[in-house]
């Protein structure tokens, strides 16, 4: 599970920090929106092929290594607050031990209520993902 959420936080972040919205993602990596949004909520990242990560990342001006290096990494802490990492990792040890269908259910509903406090904040107003 925990790989599995690395993996959904990479990709989105990715995006984020390359200034793509997924229609802009999906245009440059002639991957779909649709399939980047499943991507990016973890409904679908299994599967994902390596063929497609690499399209996307290619997108986002990242290679493979770099996508899965340490500084990576770094760099994306860096954009999330001490208080943000706190309850990012409270989150994900809330709902590790629950059976994977809940944790499914939990991360689906997780991502509307996202998407849907973006779709109400004006700062995001013209902005998709």
């Amino acid at each position: 599970m925990k790989l599995k959420l690395d993996l959904v936080l990479r990709l989105r972040e990715a995006r984020r920090l390359s200034g793509l919205s997924q229609k802009e993602a999906a245009r440059k990596s002639g991957i779909g929106e649709k399939s980047i949004s499943t991507f990016e909520t973890g409904r679908r990242i299994d599967a994902m092929t390596v063929s497609q990560l690499q399209k996307l990342l290619a997108a986002y001006n990242l290679t493979l290594e770099e996508f899965h290096s340490g500084a990576f990494a770094d760099q994306l802490m860096l954009a999330i607050s001490a208080n943000e990492q706190a309850g990012i990792a409270r989150l994900v040890a809330e709902i590790s031990p629950l059976d994977s269908e809940r944790r499914e259910r939990l991360l689906t509903a997780f991502i509307r209520m996202v998407d849907l406090t973006k779709t109400n904040d004006p700062r995001s107003a013209g902005r998709k993902g």
